[in-house]
């Protein structure tokens, strides 16, 4: 799916939903946000969304993470527009955003530099208004990485041969996962990726809502 994303997404499509490294982690990300917006006390809203993109992300043009929106950009977006923002995404390259873009967003800012193995930002640069930083790495506090999500998805999409993965699956998993830290502070946003429990807690969430929505097929004893 790095390699071939705009075939993969078409083939999703077709199928009426997919489950690859790119849905896992949105899946992941959904949930740190959902978690975020607990921690710093304010309505999704009342959270707009700027992300940084890398040409890989382009195929996603436009997505929503409950009232909270998100524009896409495949190139660098300058660093004015991310003035009076409340989350920022990164999703872009290494040491790409300046430490003064981040000092003009609101107060209680959330940041998610998920460029890997370099964040668009190290954590350590982040100026005092931002509330809650995640990246992609281990080393850091709020790792957002997919092996939090797609081992319960692909278990619970399993267990009930689910025809497709939803958006509705997929934001049960998210729910589930940020519902798994009952009090999220701003180091602690995810479980972490080997807490145990993880995995199971999501593939019930999975298997539940595909019931719901009537995707699981019959199994047979």
């Amino acid at each position: 799916s790095d390699q071939a994303s705009p075939p993969c997404g078409r083939c999703g499509r077709h199928t009426g939903g997919s489950i690859d490294i790119h849905t896992t982690t949105t899946t992941t990300t959904a949930a740190a946000a959902i978690a975020t917006i607990t921690t710093i006390g304010i309505s999704g809203s009342k959270a707009p969304i700027e992300p940084f993109l890398a040409p890989a992300a382009a195929p996603a043009k436009k997505t929503r993470t409950g009232k909270a929106r998100a524009v896409a950009a495949i190139k660098p977006l300058p660093g004015p527009l991310l003035k009076t923002g409340c989350k920022l995404i990164g999703l872009s390259g290494p040491g790409i955003i300046e430490r003064d873009w981040v000092s003009s967003m609101a107060d209680s800012a959330v940041v998610f530099a998920l460029a890997n193995p370099v964040p668009e930002i190290m954590p350590e640069f982040m100026p005092d208004n931002v509330a809650v930083v995640a990246t992609g790495r281990s080393d850091y506090p709020n790792q957002i990485n997919n092996v939090l999500a797609f081992p319960g998805v692909f278990r619970g999409l399993l267990d009930v041969r689910a025809t497709n993965a939803s958006m509705g699956v997929k934001r049960a998993a998210a729910e589930a996962l940020a519902a798994m830290v009952t009090e999220p502070t701003a180091e602690r946003v995810l479980p972490g990726a080997f807490e145990n429990g993880v995995a199971d807690t999501v593939a019930q969430s999975v298997s539940e809502q595909a019931r719901r929505e009537g995707l699981a097929r019959e199994i047979v004893q």
